[in-house]
């Protein structure tokens, strides 16, 4: 029974105003923020029509003239390729629908980036659990002549799928033109790193809508060693203790294997927490110097109806001890990122960084379920972390 006594209750008010506080980042960090301005719509144009995946876009990248954009799909093989065709107007160009792997249907492309020299793309590195069917499904196999057991739908989720086609880092040099350099292209993969990682290790036979691996973003540390790029991975998940999201600070190096052939050696540097309100990361990128930090753009980690938004990330860890106190700061709210009008229930899957000016930012988001990704150019007030 509860006590009726005033100070009793006052006290049992103010522990579940510090509970409240404690699981909603957002509030302790003040009011939402805005929803983030649209300026104009893209329209991608010629995309092809046959691809039965390509409208849930999951990357983007443009290139620092305005002119070159790349999109992938996260359950497709191939990027598209579309060059500038007019006023807020991509069309992809010849060959423009390119397959970065023969044979593999599934690359599950989640982030793509781009430096000077090269566009990189990266797979999720995830694993899935198979869905069990509905009644009619069920009965149709049957129907169908297939033999199934009393148990196929248990059978079913609990088996986990590992998907080798999705565990890799592509670098392909891109030209302005839009064709691509077929020499360039080679792959690495970071399935070791995760494996030998002292946290993440433990989340790499989890599937990751169920909070394991899984990488959805990817952006390019500008300004690096000659020969070797450093990239940060952004993962949906794991989230940590519900409230701290994962990025990977990794170099890429091309080397020869012992057959010969060229390979990307991918090498871990470092490891980063960020606080974003109990949100993964969905998509980040690079601002114009390694200076002005990074967006990112965050989401849930499932399909929870936990609002996206926008951050501003100086490229620090953002967990404080004694000696940095103000870490928590490294990481700051921009804005909150809205569905498009007409498709209300699509997500934001990418970003990119266009231009900060005046204490304006501008950029570009694309979202899964939504035709041709709706690439949308937006802007909100930027706040330096």
């Amino acid at each position: 029974m509860l006590s009726t006594n005033k100070e009793t209750n006052t006290a049992l008010t103010c522990c579940l105003l510090v509970f409240t506080l404690f699981l909603s980042p957002s509030i302790v960090m003040g009011d939402t923020p805005p929803v983030a301005a649209i300026i104009e719509d893209w329209r991608l144009e010629s995309m092809p029509a046959d691809a039965k995946e390509h409208l849930n876009i999951s990357a983007i990248t443009v290139n620092e003239e305005g002119s070159l954009l790349v999109v992938g799909a996260d359950e497709e093989s191939h990027i598209q390729i579309l060059k500038k065709s007019g006023e807020a107007k991509f069309t992809l160009v010849d060959d423009g629908n390119f397959p970065l792997a023969s044979g593999e249907t599934e690359l599950d492309i989640e982030g793509i980036a781009r430096n000077k020299e090269y566009t990189w793309v990266i797979g999720s590195h995830s694993m899935s659990r198979r869905s069990m069917l509905s009644l009619e499904k069920l009965k149709e196999k049957e129907n169908n002549g297939d033999k199934l057991s009393e148990n196929y739908n248990h059978e079913r989720i609990t088996t986990v799928v590992v998907e080798p086609t999705r565990e890799w880092l592509y670098r392909l040099e891109i030209e302005n033109s839009g064709s691509v350099r077929q020499d360039s292209i080679m792959r690495g993969s970071l399935r070791d790193i995760f494996a030998n990682h002292p946290v993440l290790g433990r989340f790499q036979n989890i599937p990751g809508k169920e909070n394991g691996i899984d990488i959805e973003g990817l952006a390019v540390i500008p300004a690096g060693e000659p020969n070797k790029t450093r990239l940060l991975v952004g993962l949906r998940g794991p989230l940590l203790r519900g409230s701290l999201a994962v990025v990977l600070e990794v170099s890429a190096k091309q080397e020869k294997a012992e057959e010969g052939r060229l390979i990307l050696k991918i090498k871990l540097e470092e490891t980063y927490y960020l606080s974003l309100g109990g949100r993964g990361i969905r998509g980040m990128s690079e601002m114009q110097n390694k200076k002005d930090g990074y967006l990112v753009l965050a989401g849930p980690v499932g399909d929870e109806p936990t609002p996206y938004m926008l951050y501003h990330w100086n490229g620090e860890d953002s967990v404080p001890e004694i000696n940095t106190p103000d870490a928590i700061h490294d990481v700051t709210e921009l804005c909150r990122i809205p569905p498009p009008e007409a498709e209300s229930m699509a997500k934001a899957e990418g970003v990119h960084f266009l231009l900060e000016d005046g204490g304006i930012v501008k950029f570009v988001i694309v979202y899964d379920s939504a035709i041709n990704g709706a690439p949308t150019l937006f802007s909100c007030q930027f706040v330096r972390s």
